[in-house]
């Protein structure tokens, strides 16, 4: 209990390392009251928990179970499409639903669109050059005019969801976000289902139609794989706006971590200038550094022991990322950003690890080498405004970015 009011402090959630650094000092994991749950921070243990079969993914509908009946019993369609996303499907459906998306967003597939990405990043870069004083300094917000449309415009048309409905899914998604936070209301909650029946609902539509008049898409590929009784209507309707949200707010916040860093470390950014081939390796320090992804849940499925842990059954665990990629026990001076670290033997949980390894890894990372070549040869420096940055907390620990002013100078 002893960091119980700190873990749950919005305060802490922009800037967690120091808090993560004590708790990880004092040991592996700390039991936290208020939130009914484990809370690890050790590399070596978070991973073996990545791996065992004796946890299960999930957690959100626990937070709808444990509300007052009547409140829950309105959230029953949220905690039914929760159920059927591949965090939270069984072994056996989860590995053939996830065998699906895999083959989809396969580094094949991927690497076809890597072409149009290109040509969009291009395109988004040239509309923010053109917003230019005649100096070629610009004052704008990242995150609005380039870090969210950039994966936004990539997902949904991916998934087959016209360009004009574009902004319309980037709002609902945003409105997903409050279930993934500990300290969500009742009425947040709510909200957040609404948007994801919202989505559903869109997606049934978009469905019905790709059954008669395929074209090549995600959802034709859905479609085809239902016709062939290797997914169900619920495993698609309730991934596909978790695809939609996971596809472009993560890498959204990723974008917005690089421009921050690289701004912040004028050294890294020049050597990445000098040798652009260096932009992979500061990509997965970025991940280890602060990823969007902080921490991830499971549910205990029966009683183990692991290195001396001992959890029990129905406990709910959180995988703290953040704090495991800050090992030191693991990385050579891990508060510091260094773009030349070596990886080998020290694999970063940016993406997670074992059967639930993140399906778009592949795409993010093209998404990110795209997106950060096209900014240090469009500009020749930046500037991100820190104190006018909005973080949007998510608890424990986490959040994601809404708002990142910066000034740009184009060459």
């Amino acid at each position: 209990m002893q960091y119980d009011d700190a873990i749950l402090d919005i305060e802490n959630c922009r800037q967690p390392q120091q808090l993560l650094k004590e708790i990880q000092a004092q040991s592996e994991k700390t039991w936290v009251q208020s939130m009914q749950s484990w809370f690890v921070t050790d590399h070596k243990l978070v991973s073996q928990l990545y791996k065992s079969k004796n946890l299960t993914p999930g957690g959100g509908h626990l937070m709808i179970d444990a509300m007052p009946q009547e409140q829950a019993k309105q959230l029953q369609p949220l905690r039914e499409l929760l159920l059927h996303m591949m965090l939270s499907l069984p072994d056996d459906r989860h590995k053939a639903v996830s065998v699906i998306f895999r083959d989809f967003f396969s580094p094949k597939q991927m690497k076809a669109l890597s072409e149009n990405i290109n040509a969009l990043s291009v395109d988004l870069m040239t509309q923010l050059k053109n917003r230019a004083d005649i100096h070629g300094n610009l004052e704008c917000d990242w995150y609005e005019d380039y870090a969210c449309l950039l994966p936004a415009t990539v997902i949904t048309n991916m998934v087959g969801i016209p360009k004009e409905d574009e902004a319309y899914f980037v709002q609902l998604s945003q409105d997903i976000l409050s279930i993934f936070s500990t300290a969500s209301s009742f009425d947040a909650f709510l909200k957040g289902q609404t948007a994801f029946i919202e989505i559903r609902d869109y997606c049934k539509t978009l469905f019905e139609q790709r059954l008669s008049q395929p074209k090549d898409d995600l959802m034709s590929y859905l479609a085809s794989a239902y016709q062939e009784g290797k997914i169900t209507e619920d495993e698609i309707f309730a991934n596909c706006p978790f695809i939609l949200f996971a596809g472009h707010e993560t890498t959204a916040s990723l974008l917005c971590t690089g421009l921050e860093l690289l701004a912040s470390h004028p050294e890294a950014q020049q050597e990445i200038r000098q040798n652009p081939a260096l932009i992979d390796n500061a990509i997965q320090e970025m991940l280890r550094f602060d990823g969007p992804s902080k921490w991830t849940t499971r549910i205990v499925a029966e009683d183990f022991s692991i290195a001396e842990h001992i959890f029990k059954q129905g406990e709910l665990v959180y995988l703290s990322n953040s704090a495991a990629n800050r090992d030191p026990a693991i990385y050579d001076d891990a508060d510091m950003f260094n773009i030349h670290r070596n990886f080998k033997g020290r694999t970063h949980l940016g993406f997670g690890q074992g059967a639930h390894y993140c399906l778009g890894a592949y795409l993010a990372l093209m998404e990110a080498k795209i997106a950060f070549n096209q900014l240090l040869s469009s500009c020749n420096q930046f500037t991100v405004h820190i104190s006018d940055v909005i973080y949007e907390p998510l608890l424990p620990l986490g959040g994601v970015f809404k708002g990142m002013p910066a000034q740009l100078h184009f060459k």
